[in-house]
């Protein structure tokens, strides 16, 4: 009896239903590779709209800083625009100055220095343990880490700290470099510990870098020759031309106040 019922209930196909679900079984498992095929390709599609986004934000970024007149300008656009642009939440740059030229040159025109999170250094030993090397303190790329309090060492004297109550989980160490040698560095902090993960890639953010290194260079020979038509070079005293200008700005700065 129960061999009776099995064989009634039992689907009995002939070859052409068998060869039916065969081919439909093969269509659906083509869909099901379109499916991912697309899925895949939206993907990719999202990638390269992401990276144009990102390359033109940097490109942008780039002519900014270009377009800096002078140093204070262009300090002022990586410190405060960079950091308000990455939505970072701190930006140091630390620049190489071991016979303190660049201290003397910048004082002797603007004044006193005060730029919270620029640091100058006297050893390129200050800047060495940021980076990987292969000889003789260059280094060889950029380094995206987990944020670390004791890499962030603050020159004695200097202007400015990080401030304790921020907390940091990640950070870009960017080497600076001109001619193969290195003049400073720049560091990127944030909040986010995937934000600067060691799994990234680094192209854009190092050709930014060598960018600023640039725009350091060029500013500083325009103070260099600012400072020409400013300072008396044999007794080191501002001339007419540097107090009538410093007049000009105070009295700018006065009406807008």
């Amino acid at each position: 009896m129960s061999e009776t019922y099995q064989a009634k209930n039992q689907p009995n196909h002939s070859p052409l239903q068998e060869k039916a679900l065969s081919t439909l079984e093969e269509i659906n498992a083509l869909k099901e590779k379109n499916r991912l095929l697309q899925r895949g390709l939206d993907q990719l599609i999202s990638n390269a709209k992401n990276n144009q986004n990102t390359q033109e934000k940097f490109y942008r970024l780039e002519l900014y800083f270009l377009q800096a007149k002078s140093f204070d300008e262009l300090v002022k656009r990586i410190l405060i625009d960079l950091k308000s642009q990455f939505n970072v939440g701190e930006v140091q740059l630390f620049l190489f100055d071991p016979e303190n030229e660049v201290r003397q040159l910048l004082s002797e025109i603007y004044g006193e220095i005060d730029y919270p999170g620029l640091y100058f250094c006297d050893s390129l030993s200050e800047l060495d343990k940021h980076y990987c090397q292969k000889n003789s303190q260059i280094p060889v790329r950029s380094e995206l880490t987990e944020y670390n309090a004791q890499l962030v060492h603050i020159p004695e004297g200097q202007y400015g700290r990080l401030n304790d109550k921020n907390r940091f989980y990640s950070a870009a160490y960017l080497p600076l470099l001109r001619n193969q040698q290195l003049i400073g560095s720049l560091h990127l902090f944030s909040s986010d510990e995937s934000r600067f993960s060691p799994k990234l890639a680094t192209h854009f953010i190092e050709h930014m870098a060598s960018i600023v290194s640039v725009c350091i260079d060029n500013t500083l020979n325009q103070e260099r020759y600012k400072h020409l038509s400013l300072v008396d070079m044999l007794t080191r005293v501002k001339n007419r031309r540097y107090f009538f200008q410093a007049m000009s700005k105070e009295i700018a700065r006065t009406l807008r106040a």
